[in-house]
């Protein structure tokens, strides 16, 4: 009993710990960074939604459903920030923090769904019979350049920014996100100078079905490794043979079993294994060496039970 009390009081001393150092990060440059990107790109997307709406361009549209998107999985990253650096409390639990990956699903049908969306409605309009198509206004050119172009510089700032403090922090969101989004702006700056032009809402659509490709292949690709997030499974940065070196190499440890490595968010992965020791008395410092090194594998919050029995093994 007085060994468990001990384990625990390290345990929870160990994340106390790092909380403490980490709790003034998150009110630091990088939370503050994130939401003034946050709030920028909510008042763009608000602005071509409505641009796109007076402007009776779809590609600006496209524009603003991509930033909306882009903003819940920017808001996820700022969500998983805040936890790692606050400590474990009643509301702050690793179930609770577990909850940012369907967050993140969220964000993630939702851009498949405006993906959809938006490819039907651009094959509506280019189908449309010629005097159903005369009654639908001239998306006007002037408007979709001036926004995109807002859009062009807000998502390339946007961009390098996550870029840069993702050198430094690995839930700074994801900076390509918003390289394609500045993409997309480009596209829809260009065809509003075409649109201009040669006054044919094709140019329009072309850039929406842009839009709409970028999320859907977007979408494709981050759905697998979110789904598997979801149901538990590891990062691909987590290697199950490698973390058991960790355990074989140890000198203190006789064997090792019932090894479970579980999601808490995208990134923090747990562990919970079974272990004997040839020197029992020792358990704590083995222990404590033994999470130091799965530390650094990437796993933050590992659990460890001394088993009594002797032949015990990697199960």
């Amino acid at each position: 009993m007085a060994q468990e009390k001990t384990e625990e009081h390290q345990h929870h001393h160990h994340h106390h710990h790092r909380s403490k150092k980490a709790k003034p990060q998150a009110k630091g440059t990088f939370s503050l960074m994130l939401n003034i990107v946050i709030c920028l790109n909510i008042i763009y997307l608000v602005v071509a939604f409505a641009a796109g709406y007076i402007a009776s361009s779809i590609g600006l549209i496209s524009d603003a459903l991509f930033t909306v998107a882009n903003v819940l999985a920017i808001t996820v990253a700022l969500f998983i920030h805040r936890m790692n650096a606050s400590n474990d409390k009643p509301s702050k639990s690793y179930a609770y923090r577990y909850r940012s990956i369907y967050l993140r699903l969220v964000s993630i049908v939702l851009m498949l769904t405006s993906a959809g969306a938006l490819a039907f409605e651009a094959v509506r309009r280019m189908n449309l019979p010629i005097e159903l198509d005369e009654t639908l206004p001239l998306p006007d050119g002037g408007m979709m350049l001036r926004v995109a172009v807002i859009g062009i510089v807000l998502h390339a700032v946007t961009a390098f920014l996550l870029t840069r403090e993702r050198k430094h922090n690995s839930v700074a969101g994801t900076p390509t996100a918003f390289w394609l989004s500045t993409a997309l702006s480009l596209v829809t700056a260009i065809g509003g100078v075409i649109v201009m032009q040669v006054e044919d809402d094709l140019f329009d659509n072309v850039a929406a079905f842009f839009g709409a490709a970028l999320m859907l292949v977007e979408g494709i690709i981050l759905l697998y490794p979110v789904l598997r997030y979801a149901m538990g499974g590891a990062t691909d940065g987590i290697n199950r043979d490698y973390v058991a070196t960790v355990f074989k190499t140890h000198g203190n440890v006789r064997g090792f079993g019932h090894m479970h490595i579980m999601t808490v968010n995208r990134t923090e992965m747990a562990l919970m294994a079974h272990i004997s020791l040839f020197h029992p008395e020792q358990a704590d410092v083995t222990k404590h060496e033994i999470r130091s090194a799965l530390y650094k594998l990437g796993l933050k919050h590992v659990t460890l039970e001394v088993s009594t029995d002797k032949q015990e093994s990697e199960g």
